[in-house]
């Protein structure tokens, strides 16, 4: 996201100039983000999901809480190699984990996806929604407990392979 954009999205409309610290992948960057906010003073809690929870705070202090968010979003940004668009190449290994090890995961999780495409239907459009809504399986994987939260499939079965891999960095 653009600076001008993710200011706008958190209502500063004078964003300050920020230096980066360091650059981030995307597996550490809800970490390093929950840290710097705890470094700015508010206290951040960082669920499995990757979500971060900040509160409770009053709306007076919401102006303050947005921009320490933004600083230190752009403090430590996601570098820029993990936000281009994939290659063939790249989409040809997401679509491989997909079919390899993220849909058997789920469905050890008893969660039924909808049917994979073709590979070259999948190159074609990489975007397309093929999983279906599962939010129904999902809501009854969490009161059966073979979930503890919503979210938790996707921490247990990742859709991507690590970033790693996927884009030849260490």
């Amino acid at each position: 996201m653009q600076v001008e954009d993710r200011a706008a999205a958190l209502g500063i409309t004078d964003p300050p100039e920020v230096a980066v610290v360091r650059e981030t992948t995307p597996e550490e960057f809800q970490q390093v983000m929950a840290a710097c906010l705890e470094e700015s003073g508010w206290s951040p809690t960082l669920h499995p999901d990757g979500t971060i929870e900040v509160g409770p705070f009053t709306p007076e202090q919401e102006d303050a809480y947005n921009l320490a968010d933004y600083i230190c979003g752009e403090q430590y940004p996601v570098a820029d190699v993990y936000t281009t668009e994939l290659t063939q190449e790249q989409q040809r290994m997401v679509y491989e984990h997909t079919r390899e090890e993220f849909i058997p995961c789920v469905e050890g999780l008893g969660i039924q996806l909808g049917e994979l495409p073709s590979l070259e239907a999948y190159l074609a459009n990489p975007h397309q929604d093929w999983m279906g809504d599962i939010t129904g399986q999902l809501k009854r994987a969490v009161s059966d407990g073979r979930i503890d939260y919503l979210n938790e499939w996707l921490v247990l079965c990742p859709p991507r392979p690590p970033s790693d891999v996927l884009y030849g960095t260490s």
